[in-house]
């Protein structure tokens, strides 16, 4: 059988999502009986129609195995489910459903009777994994592709033990906890199914993570910037600069000397508008005085980290190859924009967000130490970000002398969107046939891997031959994520530096 889920419904969230774990996937514009059989997994929008929802019934009810919200089960089952809104998801300490983050979502959700993971910030179970008919359903609260699609933002905490919580304005939904746990699902349903499943792995190489640092230079002084770059070269780690070309237009030419290092666009005027016109002019004005400076930039960046969509048809028509911003995303994989650009996200939280808040040097370089191994874990990219101006060059050394020691790829956001460009152009294609698994792969590239998850609940990571006998890998353990610690619920209560750190902005710096 092929390795390749269907779609049924809205696509747009469904089809980001599939991209970024690496599995094919089709439309499925023809919901008759052959059609839907030659799917091992179909995942389903709100938006289905009777005719779908009747056909898709069929499938279940016949061996068929689906990943939908309560709602579109109640449809079929005629069964009423209980509804509620929900701020968050926190994940299982054990089993299927572990992992180290909880996941936001801030929406109006139907709960299945029966779930039994993942609790609702009311501590209820809201996610259903179970037998449906012949067929297997994970059931969760709510629409997938409607949160993937959601590009509202929020401050939210970030946590570290026994601390005033740093804080920053971020996507509304965490996209990264949600992939991982839809990654999870579909590997649950393929454990039930006997049937191995398979995806493009992340990074080139079969490697675990990559490290990129990424410096936006707010305001930064010449001798600041220079510290850093020094450092940077110590120990050969490349820093993705973000230039706010109007504080450093007198000296800019010092970032076109730089060696082996990229030079991005953060701003002209250090903010964002809500208007297409005013935010197209400000960042054209920062590039042509940057390309006038021997400057030719590929990628953006947003002052405060913030999106909206003028904001993002401008990034787009001005040709950027990426932009990265962590109100739109945060701590996940790249994803391409409803306007085709690819975002890269970060973890948001800088050395001046843990200043603000009474850190210590040490008590941040453990904070970024845990952030490193949960990554780690979670085969996710350590992409951190900094400010000159936020000084404390002790903390950036051990973050570079941690990250040095570690066998990963130290990469630029350019070199890092190159490579997801190409993993995202060979289309690969699995099909398993007892203990061999086929692959044909369109426009192959000789660093792509497989990652492969066994229905034992074993992984490996493998070159993408023709054909792979299954019983001759050598199977690995999964990584455990790192628990969640026991008072995970108090980053999602109030936190009143929020508004003393407003209140100060707004009086000392003018910023609202």
């Amino acid at each position: 059988m092929e390795i390749k889920i269907g779609i049924i419904g809205k696509s747009d969230g469904w089809e980001s999502v599939l991209s970024q774990i690496g599995i094919p996937f089709s439309i499925c514009s023809n919901v008759d009986e052959v059609k839907l059989n030659s799917f091992p997994i179909i995942v389903l929008s709100d938006d289905i129609t009777t005719h779908q929802l009747l056909a898709v019934k069929k499938y279940i009810e016949t061996g068929g195995c689906v990943i939908c919200s309560a709602a579109v089960i109640d449809n079929i089952s005629l069964e009423r489910s209980k509804r509620d809104y929900i701020k968050y998801l926190v994940s299982d300490l054990l089993g299927v459903f572990a992992d180290s983050e909880i996941i936001d979502v801030y929406t109006d959700a139907t709960i299945s009777e029966g779930a039994s993971h993942l609790k609702t910030d009311k501590n209820i179970p809201a996610v259903l994994a179970s037998k449906f008919g012949d067929g297997f359903v994970v059931i969760l609260p709510f629409d997938v592709d409607a949160l993937f699609e959601n590009t509202n933002s929020k401050k939210k905490n970030f946590y570290l033990e026994g601390k005033r919580l740093p804080f920053e304005n971020v996507s509304l939904v965490s996209k990264g906890s949600l992939r991982r746990l839809i990654t999870k699902s579909i590997e649950l349903i393929y454990s039930h199914c006997n049937l191995h499943f398979g995806h493009k792995w992340y990074y080139p190489d079969g490697h675990k993570s990559v490290f990129i640092f990424r410096v936006d230079t707010d305001y930064g002084t010449e001798e600041q910037v220079d510290s850093l770059y020094k450092l940077s070269q110590m120990y050969q780690i490349p820093i993705t600069w973000f230039v706010d070309v109007k504080s450093q237009q007198k000296w800019i030419s010092k970032y076109s000397e730089m060696q082996n290092h990229e030079i991005g666009v953060h701003c002209y005027e250090h903010t964002v508008y809500e208007s297409y016109a005013d935010n197209y002019s400000n960042i054209r004005k920062a590039l042509e005085i940057m390309k006038a400076n021997g400057i030719n930039s590929k990628g953006f960046a947003a002052p405060f980290g913030k999106w909206n969509p003028a904001l993002g048809q401008a990034v787009r028509d001005l040709d950027f190859e990426y932009s990265s911003e962590f109100a739109y995303d945060y701590d996940n994989l790249p994803s391409f924009t409803n306007y085709s650009t690819l975002q890269i996200p970060v973890h948001p939280i800088c050395i001046g967000s843990l200043r603000r808040q009474g850190y210590t040097a040490g008590e941040m370089i453990a904070y970024y130490e845990n952030e490193i191994e949960k990554k780690l874990k979670l085969n996710e990219p350590i992409i951190l970000y900094h400010h000159p101006t936020n000084e404390n060059i002790d903390v950036v050394e051990k973050i570079f002398q941690r990250l040095h020691s570690i066998d990963i790829p130290k990469l630029t956001m350019h070199q890092f969107a190159e490579w997801w460009n190409k993993r995202e152009k060979a289309n690969v294609i699995i099909q398993q046939d007892g203990t061999i698994l086929n692959v044909n792969t369109e426009h192959a590239i000789p660093e792509l891997r497989l990652r492969l998850a066994s229905p034992a609940g074993k992984e490996t990571i493998t070159a993408s031959e023709p054909s792979i006998e299954l019983d001759k890998i050598s199977w690995q353990e999964k990584e455990i994520p790192l628990p969640l610690p026991k008072d995970i619920h108090r980053i999602r209560k109030f936190n009143i530096w929020m508004l003393i750190n407003k209140i100060e902005d707004y009086f000392f710096t003018g910023r609202k």
